[in-house]
């Protein structure tokens, strides 16, 4: 893939279940690098921790990419989450801040992720929708824990979906995802907010991604979807489209 052509478009919205939108999100053309954030509406001043998260990844990717060398999203986030510490522990000392953070670059044929929290990326390519991004929520982790069998048998609560394992800003240090694919002419890629999943299944999403031809489409459906579901969370969303 000698020269990349991608279409690209993304949108925040507060939704019709919040006061404030604690979303956040990033494209940025020149350097191929685009995320969302999802600060913690649990916590105080999750759209500062957001907003920090976008606004210092463009510098930081600009410092920890050479040409020809993989993404460093470890030094990176790690970077971002430092910023966030120091400012929640000022801004509230015992509660701080947080955000979730997903990543994603590409260049000549491949893209790179890195990750944190419940937003995600979905790849939908030759028919299928497949996420990429494993979300860090207590819920993922009892399931994976158990076997096949034991699967069939349990129920987690709902809530545990959405207590976050990992996220920007609640410890000195961070452990991230990162992730390297090969990028294919007819990708699509979608970065999302679990403001997104809450309201939309992967199956339907799926059918969403085969269904559209352009990003705008895309995203358009997926808003008015969430607001028929009364969009109970702020959402956003960034589709490429290859």
């Amino acid at each position: 893939m000698s020269e990349i052509k991608f279409k690209v478009a993304g949108f925040t919205d507060i939704g019709l279940g919040r006061e404030k939108n604690d979303d956040s999100f990033l494209i940025d053309n020149d350097l191929h690098l685009y995320a969302v954030a999802d600060g913690l509406g649990g916590l105080p001043d999750g759209d500062v921790a957001s907003q920090i998260a976008v606004r210092d990844l463009a510098g930081l990717f600009k410092a920890n990419s050479l040409p020809g060398r993989p993404v460093d999203w470890d030094i990176i986030f790690n970077d971002i989450n430092k910023k966030i510490f120091d400012e929640g522990k000022k801004l509230y000392p015992e509660y701080g801040i947080a955000t979730t953070l997903t990543a994603l670059s590409f260049r000549e044929n491949f893209f790179s992720i890195g990750h944190a929290g419940d937003s995600g990326i979905y790849l939908f390519r030759n028919r299928e929708i497949q996420q990429l991004t494993r979300d860090h929520t207590v819920a993922q982790e009892i399931w994976q824990s158990l076997s096949e069998e034991k699967r069939k048998y349990t129920s987690i609560p709902e809530q545990l979906y959405h207590t976050l394992t990992r996220c920007l800003g609640q410890r000195p240090s961070l452990d991230i995802d990162f992730y390297e694919h090969e990028l294919l002419p007819g990708d699509k890629l979608l970065l999302y907010t679990d403001g997104v999943t809450k309201t939309i299944s992967e199956h339907r999403m799926g059918m969403l991604m085969k269904a559209y031809d352009t990003p705008e489409h895309l995203l358009a459906e997926i808003k008015k979807i969430a607001y028929e579901k009364e969009a109970p969370d702020n959402l956003s969303a960034i589709a490429l489209f290859f």
